[in-house]
């Protein structure tokens, strides 16, 4: 199914010649995984049916274009600032508690050439 909107680079446009109505940006984001377009509060893709990551310290979604870190003892996913952040104050993940060194981040290809950062 067609949708009215479509991610071209960072802004979304309308398909169509005339919207039927104005979309709020500020309450759709891309899928991580795929760019499909996502209400704010998404937990699950309609299009690709992955699960929205989101970042256990800013408890907001990672989307598509976004650098994403994940714990390698409870994989919980993080924006990578935020847990470059964390580890410089606390030096353990943000969930389990385990010990973490910001330095360790390695970077992993992912599919459609986005990066993976796991500690």
């Amino acid at each position: 199914k067609d949708h009215p909107l479509v991610l071209q680079g960072d802004q979304i446009v309308f398909t169509s010649v005339e919207p039927r109505e104005l979309i709020d940006q500020s309450k759709i984001n891309p899928c991580y995984y795929c760019g499909a377009l996502l209400k704010i509060h998404s937990t699950q893709c309609a299009s690709c049916n992955n699960e929205v990551p989101t970042c256990q310290i800013c408890k907001g979604q990672i989307n598509f274009g976004e650098e994403l870190s994940a714990c390698i003892y409870c994989q919980s996913n993080f924006h990578v600032s935020h847990l470059a952040e964390w580890l410089k104050v606390r030096g353990t993940c943000a969930v389990c508690q385990e010990p973490l060194v910001e330095d360790e981040l390695t970077v992993i290809e992912m599919e459609k050439g986005k990066k993976m950062y796991r500690i």
